[in-house]
């Protein structure tokens, strides 16, 4: 029986990892590619903005939206099913009281503010308790809902926030990026966001 030669074993395994290495640089190269108009966009905004301009809505640090909790057709929600596109999020109780009605109202109405740009951006609601939401079927039309797992906290991604009392904007990389107070200045919101859009060059 013939021992196999350690080092011709490696010789034919350099290959295969060498093929794996470039598989991963390109992967991260058209993730940096996908991400940069984001990215550039955001930062010329608000980090860098024109003088005499100053943001409504408060930015966050860009992390990828991290809840436990379900959407309609059963499957978890994470940043990659929010993925390509922009989004309004509310959180609210599944019992959904006037200020909850009149916060996904006010989701459609920025919306569709936006005239030819409004396909850009989709609305989510997450229900905290895990109930079936009782909003208004007219506001509700068109909102994805998505009902925390029981057990699951919002601290790790809202921090001391109470994310009741804020409208969020998600990024096309599934970041939670933005929130705007309850109830907001409504013409200063809009133009937070007419604005990102503008310099964001993601369909």
């Amino acid at each position: 029986m013939t021992t196999p030669d350690p080092s011709a074993m490696a010789a034919s395994a350099d290959p295969v990892r060498l093929r794996r290495a470039r598989g991963r640089i390109q992967a991260l190269l058209i993730l940096a590619v996908c991400a940069a108009p984001i990215v550039l966009g955001t930062l010329a905004y608000f980090v860098s903005p024109p003088a005499g301009r100053v943001n409504y809505g408060r930015l966050l640090p860009p992390a990828p939206l991290q809840i436990q909790a379900r959407l309609a057709d059963g499957q978890p929600l994470t940043a990659r099913s929010l993925a390509g596109t922009w989004w309004l999020l509310d959180v609210d109780r599944g019992e959904c009281d006037e200020a909850c009605a009149q916060k996904l109202l006010l989701m459609r109405q920025m919306r569709l503010a936006q005239g030819k740009d409004s396909s850009r951006i989709e609305r989510l609601l997450i229900v905290t308790d895990g109930r079936a939401s009782t909003a208004p079927e007219g506001v509700l039309a068109g909102v994805r809902v998505a009902r925390l797992e029981p057990g699951a906290t919002l601290a790790d991604t809202f921090g001391d926030a109470d994310p009741v009392k804020h409208l969020y904007l998600i990024d096309p990389l599934g970041n939670l990026m933005m929130s705007f107070p309850w109830p907001p200045e409504e013409k200063r919101m809009l133009r937070d966001i007419e604005k990102l859009l503008r310099v964001n060059s993601w369909k």
